[in-house]
């Protein structure tokens, strides 16, 4: 994993943040939390980062129901696969 890397990429996502916001990377997890929705989403970074199949994203609330959570799931799987750019693997 290019631990140099992710590092750039997590101030770059922390730098984004609104004051709502916080994030807390914690080993290979990334963590961003919303105060205003109660949602967070957590980022799994696995070695071969930064290979797409390294990279596992999961959107988590208090109060969501399952279907919402599938929704949820299928909806950042398919940002996530939209917005890769190959040429940075």
């Amino acid at each position: 994993m290019s631990d140099e890397r992710l590092d750039l990429e997590t101030e770059l996502i922390e730098s984004s943040l609104l004051p709502a916001e916080r994030l807390v990377r914690d080993g290979g997890y990334i963590l961003i939390t919303s105060d205003d929705s109660n949602l967070s989403i957590r980022v799994a970074v696995s070695s071969g980062y930064p290979a797409r199949q390294s990279i596992t994203v999961e959107i988590k609330g208090e109060h969501i129901a399952r279907d919402e959570a599938q929704s949820w799931k299928e909806w950042a799987q398919g940002t996530v696969d939209n917005e890769w750019d190959p040429s940075d693997e």
